[in-house]
This record gives structure tokens, C-alpha cells and sequence, in this order.
């Protein structure tokens, strides 16, 4: 698990579509915006985007008071990434009066903007609407952790909990407490989500990762192996059985493999470049991870781990001044990213910010 600018962000929650509660006639429901926009729903499920895109515009027009309908049309815009639109949306369908969707889907734009505190007061807003809306408390435990807020993070999570024996709220809980160096309470908190949900890939990929950092390495492989099976070509659970070898420093030639193999579906993936060039320098191939890191700087510019890792190399090569330029910025965008390195040996200052 990277505190960084984390290869794998945790998917988000809630993304709801708004169907209205009518259905019209088949004599008059091409011209009926709420069977317009029901249909949407359905069109939109069915994989058919152009298609409801169509049925959500004509919707609109025939009634622009429809709210569900901007509200679907938002989240179509939003898996297009296009922000713009998608914020006009969900801004006139709250205008409008629409209830807890729309502020939760807003709420996800902006995380995805990384526009944090106003996600936070739209997740409020929609839980004010709805107290026991147990995905929003997940989406707004997420915010909180990327501000760093663990034990607001925590108190959301475990709200969700409470509320429906909800296992994602396990894996975010557990997600945070690996940040805050709980590893033993990460750990029970991932268990927990793979109790209820026996095929978790997620929570078998990070429990993995706490029992690395507990020292449990074969039950840490035990877990990486299972997300693996899981979902065998899935780019972030190669990419994490990697980074545990890296991170030991065992197993490196299967390591680089699981990093080859998630480079071939994710080739463009900067963090997957930043594994494979520790996995590499860890075997003492320093030209390599060094063609690496190029690879991933250039993908995501000044990413902690990146900055750190490249920090390493340079400090191996005796090039100090350089090394510690990288390094202290790796440490002042993510005071905690040199808890990975350790297999380096690196000097004390190389762990305080």
C-alpha cells in the first residue's frame, strides 16, 4: 500500500443512476420525458451510452424541470470524464430540488477532481438527506482519508458499518488504518470484509500487504496468490504481488514477471513502472530501474514514490546533493513514503520530512 499518489485508487461508491416513478404508455412514450428517462436507465445499463445520452437530452427538452433526468444525464458525463458537463448537470438537477443521489454523484466528481472538502459537504449534504445511506458514509470515509483525516476516515467508516454489514466499509477502514501504521488492526478489519465476502479481491490484495509489514511473509504471498487467482489479469493485484517481493526483496524474478504482466494490460501505468524499478534495483540492476523510474516520471511528474526512489539511486551512485533534493520533497508531499525502502538501507535523514 502506497500513501503516495497511490497506483490504485479505491473506486468510489453510490454512482447511482435517478429513475423517476412512472412509466408511460407505449402510445405516447417517445414524447413522455419520464419514460424518456426511465428508459435511459435501462439503455445505460444495457451498454447502449449514445443511446440513453439521446433519451436524457430529449427528456430535458420536453420538461427541463426534470431533475432525475440531469442527474443521469451527469453521471454519463462524469464516466466520460467530462467534468464540465457533468458538474452543469448535477448543479441544475440540485437547483431543481433533487435529493441524496445527486449530491453523492457531485460529491464523487469532485474526489475525482481532488477537490476533497467539497466532496465532504456535498457526502454531509446528501447524508442529511439520507442518515442511513451506509455507501455515502464509505464515499465520505474516503475523502477524509485522502485529507489525511484518519480518525474522522474511521468514525465514517465504521458509522457505515454499523449501519448494514457493509465488508467494503471494512476494506476503507482497514485502508486507513495501514496509513496510520496500524498494520495488526488493518489486518482484523480486512479479515472481517473476507469473512462476509469470501471472493474479496481487494481485501485479500491489501490484507496481503499488512501481513507484509507484520512480518507474515508467506501468509502476506498466501493472499497476493489469491487476488491473483481471483482475477488473474487484473493490472493492480500483479502490481501489488510484485511490490510485496520488491519490498522483501525476495522472489525478485517472479516479481519483474507479475510487473511484465501488468504492464501488458496497463501499459501506461506509472506506478506499475515505480514497482518494477524497485523490484529491479532490489536486484541490483540500477540501470534498469533507473530506465524505469524515466518511464514513470514521465507518466506522473513529482509522484513521492518516484521522487524517493530515484532519491535511492542516486544516493547509491554518490550523486548526495541531488539525492537529497529528491528526497526531501518525496518526504514533504508524503511524509510517510519512506516506510517501504527499508530494504535500501538507507540514511536516517532519508525518513524525516
Amino acid at each position: 500500500m502506497k500513501a503516495k499518489y497511490r497506483k490504485w485508487r479505491r473506486a468510489l461508491s453510490g454512482l447511482a443512476l435517478v429513475g423517476s416513478l412512472a412509466a408511460a404508455p407505449a402510445a405516447w412514450a417517445e414524447v413522455d420525458p419520464v419514460f424518456l428517462n426511465n428508459r435511459a436507465t435501462r439503455l445505460l445499463n444495457a451498454g447502449d451510452v449514445d443511446g440513453a445520452i439521446a433519451d436524457l437530452n430529449e427528456a430535458i427538452r420536453l420538461d427541463p424541470k426534470l431533475a432525475a433526468a440531469y442527474v443521469n444525464r451527469g453521471l454519463i458525463y462524469a464516466q466520460r470524464r467530462d467534468q464540465a458537463r457533468a458538474m452543469a448537470d448535477y448543479d441544475a438537477a440540485l437547483a431543481l430540488g433533487a435529493g441524496k443521489s445527486a449530491y453523492t454523484n457531485r460529491g464523487n466528481l469532485f474526489m475525482s477532481m481532488g477537490q476533497h472538502e467539497r466532496a465532504v459537504a456535498d457526502y454531509q449534504a446528501a447524508l442529511k438527506l439520507q442518515p442511513l445511506a451506509s455507501l455515502t458514509l464509505i464515499n465520505l470515509a474516503i475523502a477524509y482519508r485522502e485529507m489525511g483525516r484518519y480518525e474522522e476516515s474511521l468514525r465514517a467508516a465504521d458509522h457505515s458499518y454499523r449501519l448494514k454489514t457493509e465488508p467494503r466499509a471494512q476494506v476503507v477502514r482497514g485502508d486507513t488504518l495501514l496509513l496510520m501504521g496500524d498494520y495488526a488492526a488493518a489486518e482484523s478489519a480486512y479479515t472481517k470484509a473476507i469473512v462476509t465476502v469470501r471472493k474479496y479481491t481487494e481485501a485479500y490484495r491489501d490484507r496481503a500487504y499488512a501481513r507484509l509489514k507484520l512480518g507474515k511473509y508467506d501468509l502476506a504471498m498466501e493472499d497476493a496468490d489469491k487476488a491473483v487467482e481471483l482475477e488473474p489479469g487484473r493490472p493492480d493485484v500483479l502490481n501489488n504481488r510484485c511490490w510485496l517481493r520488491a519490498i522483501a526483496g525476495r522472489d525478485l524474478q517472479q516479481a519483474a514477471a507479475d510487473c511484465d504482466a501488468a504492464l501488458a494490460n496497463a501499459p501506461t501505468n506509472a506506478g506499475i513502472f515505480h514497482t518494477r524499478a524497485y523490484a529491479r534495483l532490489r536486484a541490483g540492476d540500477v540501470s534498469g530501474a533507473s530506465a524505469d523510474l524515466e518511464r514513470a516520471d514521465a507518466l506522473q511528474p513529482d509522484a513521492p514514490d518516484i521522487l524517493f526512489l530515484r532519491g535511492a539511486i542516486k544516493l547509491r551512485s554518490g550523486n548526495e546533493a541531488d539525492a537529497r533534493a529528491d528526497i526531501t520533497r518525496a518526504l514533504k508531499l508524503n511524509p510517510i513514503v519512506h516506510r517501504d525502502y527499508d530494504g535500501l538501507a538507507l540514511p536516517a535523514w532519508a525518513s524525516a520530512p
